[in-house]
């Protein structure tokens, strides 16, 4: 029964009140307190939760409150018209979306003034990642050290390698000359990438990503990445990657 009411959010006690009310019928809160061997003073809150979900009606008899239990097809009813209000804030919100949605993308770009955004945790690091997935011109430029990436990170990767290859995108990469960067590159031709090594000499432990108008950079030490969107900056990197990666070797 527990598992059954749950559903509509109504604890243990109101599962095992409700279940004897069906077996033994009509109650006082005495005689539901004897039954269910629950505290009397407390069976008022479980029996009013469940004379607010309609699962229980109450009668005056004799000057005393009597409870009597209503159909479990109340349950199946009103998790139907849960899923019928959620359904209509989902329109809602849907068109609302629509509306401000129009209005944010259609609002004054200053391209000059870079709009910035801090990310701090790995988790919200990898919601930062995540985000190139969505890159439109289906390049993305990336100096990363595999050396330094968190294991949580690496763990989605093949997820990671698996979208962004369906979606056509391909990653242009400069790496640290070691021992991790050079195994990864043995997979490129699989993971849609392109490694150039730079001289371990030059080893960095922060990432820069740059794709479309935006530019990732992230320090997995502390734990933090920031996101500068500005389309002459993210041109600037562009052509600098560029310029150096055509001078590495593969």
């Amino acid at each position: 029964m527990y598992e059954f009411l749950n559903l509509i959010n109504l604890g243990k006690e109101s599962s095992l009140i409700y279940k004897r009310l069906l077996e033994v019928g009509p109650m006082t809160a005495s005689e539901i307190a004897i039954e269910t061997k629950l505290v009397r003073s407390s069976c008022y809150s479980y029996v009013a939760a469940l004379v607010e979900k309609g699962l229980v009606s109450k009668t005056l008899k004799d000057g005393v409150n009597v409870f009597i239990p209503e159909s479990p097809d109340r349950v199946v009813k009103i998790l139907m018209e849960e899923k019928r209000k959620q359904e209509l804030k989902l329109k809602i919100a849907r068109d609302l979306n629509r509306k401000y949605k129009k209005k944010f993308l259609n609002k004054d770009k200053k391209k000059s003034q870079p709009l910035i955004k801090y990310y701090e945790g790995e988790r919200s690091i990898i919601e930062a990642y995540i985000d190139t997935l969505n890159c439109k011109d289906k390049t993305i430029y990336s100096y990363v050290n595999i050396k330094e990436m968190r294991d949580s990170f690496i763990k989605k990767l093949p997820s990671y390698y698996k979208v962004r290859k369906e979606k056509g995108i391909f990653l242009k990469t400069i790496c640290p000359s070691n021992l991790e960067s050079i195994n990864r590159s043995e997979l490129d031709a699989h993971e849609q990438r392109e490694i150039r090594f730079i001289d371990s000499k030059y080893s960095f432990d922060t990432e820069t990503t740059i794709y479309d108008d935006n530019i990732l950079f992230v320090s997995w030490k502390d734990r933090m990445a920031i996101k500068v969107k500005s389309e002459k900056l993210a041109n600037f990197h562009k052509n600098i990657f560029n310029v150096l990666f055509s001078k590495l070797d593969s």
